[in-house]
């Protein structure tokens, strides 16, 4: 589902509303915060999960027609199978860095040429994705 139709439907619920978008930055995702109006209710909906599922099954979870399946996310990124979600915050960046191809050292010459170059296009991708809510 696309971004904009998920906030159609908010828009037309009787029920939800949505409060708010978080653009997280960094390593943590971006989500919404949708709000059940009668029971005053807030949920972080993840920008990812609302792109990966369809709508009646968004709604009923935020209506508590139904649960929600919290998945564990597991990797082998430590030479062994894990779930992420026992991880401390460093080893959560580096699953991340493996995850975008980011292999370069910190701190050298190359690394800010590099992040100088980059800064305009993620700036002008998250005022798109605002724009967009």
């Amino acid at each position: 589902m696309k971004l904009e139709d998920f906030l159609a439907n908010i828009q037309t619920h009787d029920r939800l509303s949505c409060a708010g978008f978080v653009e997280s930055g960094g390593h943590d995702p971006d989500f919404l915060v949708v709000t059940d109006r009668p029971t005053g209710a807030q949920y972080k909906v993840l920008v990812s999960t609302v792109l990966n599922q369809p709508w009646r099954a968004l709604e009923a979870v935020l209506t508590g027609k139904r649960n929600a399946i919290i998945m564990d996310h597991v990797t082998r990124i430590v030479g062994y199978y894990s779930k992420v979600r026992n991880w401390n915050k460093s080893k959560v960046g580096e699953l991340h860095d493996r995850q975008a191809g980011n292999y370069r050292v910190a701190g050298t010459e190359w690394d800010a040429a590099e992040e100088a170059a980059a800064a305009p296009a993620r700036a002008e991708a998250c005022e798109a994705a605002c724009a967009a809510v």
